[in-house]
């Protein structure tokens, strides 16, 4: 935690020196910018607050759903689906659907629009939270995986969405508040879900958490801002439209373009293993818990893991800025503690420490994530491809995880060599994190395609 504090506050700044005046100058300089930045970020909550609101308040409304942390026991008890049945059928068809639609999904944002494809993933929502209530058997409880991974395969656009509603110096700040208050959703979703289990059916969590997703599709139609003018007017066509006009040399062009970027290289890097892993972890972690307790507090623990998340994806509002230029601090320490994390959940039997340790890896992830997508859009401000470059970083992403998920599913793995998994991967980022640093040299990006607050 303190290697990541220094990334944050320290990276790129050069060592004061050994006499006392310049250290005692160069800390009350510091602490000036620091507070200058921090009264930054007031100023803009208060200017566009309304904004902000109707961004983070569809986030919250959606993923507050009582009924996830009990969604295993559910299936199992409810709808009678073994544990073996839902990891090898049903857990793997969200990353099996979310492969599927991800590219698709990426398309249709440039072709259509940003707001349509979010307005499916709503109703994909819905359809999710119907099956689940009505639906018997594994094919619906499959079926149901696939109309999640719609839904959430839209976050990515709903993500991209900040950098084309906001203003340029608002959009960082929109993003960070939409991961945190997606998250945040959860949190009090799962306290929701403790404090009622007791005292009424699991089946109720359920119909509470379809008013929660049907509420979020009302303020959506309600209060959800509209994209800027400035975005419609220097709106680039859709790859889709490149490819029909000048065929796939210029979108292989386009692409090259979009990762010319040393900084953009390095996020997808990450992309293909960390979101990998992220997937995955999301996917198994209550398997996990159910194996160690039964009758554990399932409420407690999503609230307490969805907290790492909040607080993860929160941090780069500390110091946005900070965060452009702390990539490989971010990567390299945040990679080797989710690996030591993930691994240190599956040993033992106490429930406790597989929370706290799942919770963490949860978090570190979100902070890189929540990283890659402010230092990703400010990169490329001048393409305004962000839907695309996510949705096909997040495709490539998803397709390390169906490899993995079906491979592991198909030789019947317990849910602790998933874990494992998750932690190689998170050590190959680490390892390519520090090879891309030294290949490079650490060079500052200089392709004229960088954003000024990059430069």
């Amino acid at each position: 935690v303190s290697v990541l504090y220094w990334g944050f506050m320290n990276d790129g700044a050069s060592c004061p020196s050994s006499d006392s005046t310049d250290d005692d100058e160069a800390v009350g300089a510091l602490d000036t910018e620091r507070d200058r930045r921090t009264r930054s970020v007031v100023d803009i909550v208060r200017q566009e607050w309304r904004l902000l609101l109707g961004l983070c308040c569809v986030s919250f409304c959606v993923n507050c759903q009582p009924s996830e942390p009990y969604l295993a026991k559910y299936l199992t008890e409810v709808k009678n689906i073994t544990e073996a049945d839902q990891e090898a059928y049903v857990w793997p068809y969200d990353t099996y659907g979310s492969f599927a639609f991800l590219l698709p999904l990426g398309m249709a944002a440039e072709i259509v629009g940003y707001r349509p494809v979010i307005l499916l993933g709503l109703l994909c929502r819905q359809a999710t939270r119907l099956i689940l209530l009505y639906g018997t058997g594994l094919t619906m409880m499959s079926l149901m995986q696939v109309t999640y991974a719609a839904a959430t395969g839209v976050n990515t656009i709903y993500y991209a969405y900040a950098f084309i509603s906001c203003p340029r110096n608002v959009a960082p700040l929109a993003v960070t508040f939409i991961n945190g208050s997606y998250h945040l959703g959860n949190v009090f979703g799962s306290l929701l879900a403790e404090w009622l289990v007791d005292h009424v059916a699991l089946r109720t969590l359920f119909y509470i958490s379809w008013g929660f997703s049907s509420a979020g599709l009302v303020l959506f139609l309600t209060v959800f801002p509209h994209p800027m003018k400035e975005f419609e007017a220097r709106r680039p066509p859709s790859m889709y439209a490149v490819l029909l006009k000048d065929g796939p040399r210029a979108v292989g062009k386009e692409l090259g373009r979009l990762y010319e970027p040393r900084v953009v290289r390095l996020w997808s890097m990450w992309w293909v293993l960390g979101f990998s892993a992220n997937n995955t972890l999301d996917n198994y972690y209550q398997n996990l818990f159910y194996d160690i307790d039964p009758n554990g507090d399932f409420g407690y623990a999503e609230a307490e893991i969805e907290a790492c998340l909040t607080v993860g994806a929160l941090l780069p509002i500390l110091s946005i800025h900070r965060t452009m230029r702390s990539s490989y601090p971010i990567l390299i320490v945040g990679s080797c503690l989710i690996a030591a994390s993930t691994m240190y959940a599956t040993h033992g039997s106490s429930l406790t420490r597989a929370i706290i340790m799942t919770g963490t890896a949860e978090g570190l992830l979100a902070l890189q994530q929540s990283s890659g997508e402010i230092t990703i859009s400010q990169t490329l401000h001048a393409s305004s491809r962000y839907a695309f470059l996510y949705t096909s970083n997040s495709f490539v992403g998803l397709g390390v995880a169906v490899i993995i998920q079906k491979t592991l599913s198909h030789y019947s793995a317990v849910t602790n060599t998933y874990f494992y998994f998750v932690a190689m991967q998170m050590c190959a980022v680490c390892v390519l994190s520090i090879a891309y640093g030294v290949f490079t040299r650490c060079r500052p990006a200089t392709s004229s395609t960088v954003g000024p607050l990059v430069q």
